[in-house]
């Protein structure tokens, strides 16, 4: 944000968080008008997954996940309501989850290839609706797997194997 706002001083810039922490894509869909549209924004940048695909697993041909034709049709949703509204969208993937790091937390088997899934789904939204995608999935994975070939107790997520940092 000050980033902007020092590059451009003379610009009329603000920006709005309208996520909540452990949100899932329909939480948003019924929040749009209370949470989004209120700000009367210009761009919207959409980043889900990792909440969506909740505690509980179900072994399909797509890996782990709850339920990924309706994460589709939640994030289909978004996209066509921000659009009717000419918003400029980015999406973004999900991060990972820290399978292969060698800590004594608990692994939820399953849980990174679901997330590399959901990816897909986000990256083929972005082809089919011409909207960029910001691919976190894959830069993290490939820059984890890098660090932990060198040393497979570093990673760059934290130790709930999760967020981001120390």
């Amino acid at each position: 944000f000050q980033y902007y706002l020092l590059r451009y001083p003379t610009r009329n810039i603000s920006f709005c968080n309208c996520g909540i922490a452990g949100d899932v894509l329909n939480g948003m869909l019924s929040r749009m008008d209370d949470d989004v549209f209120i700000h009367n924004p210009t761009h919207a940048i959409i980043m889900f997954g990792m909440n969506d695909l909740g505690g509980e697993y179900q072994n399909n041909s797509n890996g782990f996940i709850r339920d990924l034709n309706s994460y589709t049709s939640s994030m289909i949703k978004i996209i066509k309501l921000l659009k009717e509204r000419n918003i400029q969208i980015i999406l973004q993937t999900p991060s990972i989850y820290d399978d292969t790091v060698k800590l004594k937390s608990t692994i939820v088997i399953g849980r990174n290839q679901a997330l590399f899934n959901v990816s897909h789904i986000v990256n083929d939204i972005g082809k089919e609706y011409q909207i960029p995608v910001v691919d976190y999935w894959t830069i993290m994975q490939n820059t984890n797997l890098k660090i932990q070939s060198m040393n497979p107790k570093d990673t760059i997520i934290g130790f709930d194997r999760v967020h981001p940092g120390p």
